[in-house]
């Protein structure tokens, strides 16, 4: 993501919004990382005992690192590892544990590979997302792995996960941001949701604060 262009849109559009007074927010850490996690048909996993807590692209370099930097302090193991010049891994049991306790899980016995591995599917439970402040770090993580920022809106490009979809669709809507257009592209593979928006001013003033940390 070009965080140039991030600063470029925050200054426009928070010329263009009415000043007023809003809620105090705080960023959160756990649930900005939540929101960044990757999702292909759920949340998907093999071993519980697994130190993965996702993959990432080189240009995703400074969402990794920053991952890495807000839990430093709180875990003693939060490892980045370079698996070939495009893709990191990030590693820390306890991260992933706490990262995955947002989950509820089930087996999904329609995978499989050639190891017989037994996967485990999990769905984000949306009753944990409870305070403002959690709501819009959530969909912080989502803009700053998925979203591309625009003249004055954002676009989201949504790889099949159709609960997150519609968790983010809700807390789109719940933040009183204009959506302009929400798209599925079912023939594409994998399937893709590509949702445009206009957030409102809270949420501009919560990324003003939050985005460039």
């Amino acid at each position: 993501m070009n965080y140039l262009k991030i600063v470029v849109f925050l200054f426009f559009i928070s010329q263009n919004l009415s000043s007023q007074n809003t809620e105090s927010l705080e960023f959160d850490r756990t649930f900005y990382v939540l929101g960044s996690l990757s999702e292909n048909l759920g949340r998907l996993q093999t071993d519980k005992s697994s130190e993965v807590v996702d993959y990432y692209y080189s240009n995703e370099e400074k969402l990794f690192s920053k991952i890495c930097c807000l839990f430093k302090s709180e875990f003693s193991k939060v490892e980045l590892k370079k698996i070939d010049d495009y893709v990191f891994v990030l590693n820390s049991k306890d991260l992933r544990e706490k990262m995955h306790s947002f989950y509820t899980w089930e087996i999904d016995e329609g995978i499989t590979n050639q190891n017989d591995d037994v996967f485990y599917v999990g769905t984000i439970n949306t009753k944990l997302i409870t305070t403002t402040s959690q709501k819009m770090s959530f969909l912080l993580g989502v803009i700053e792995r998925d979203g591309k920022f625009l003249n004055d809106s954002i676009e989201l490009n949504l790889l099949c996960s159709e609960q997150k979809y519609q968790l983010i669709l809700n807390l789109i809507k719940e933040m009183d941001s204009k959506i302009i257009s929400d798209v599925f592209y079912k023939d594409n593979v994998p399937n893709l949701h590509v949702i445009t928006f206009i957030p409102n001013k809270s949420l501009v003033a919560f990324m003003e604060t939050s985005i460039c940390k």
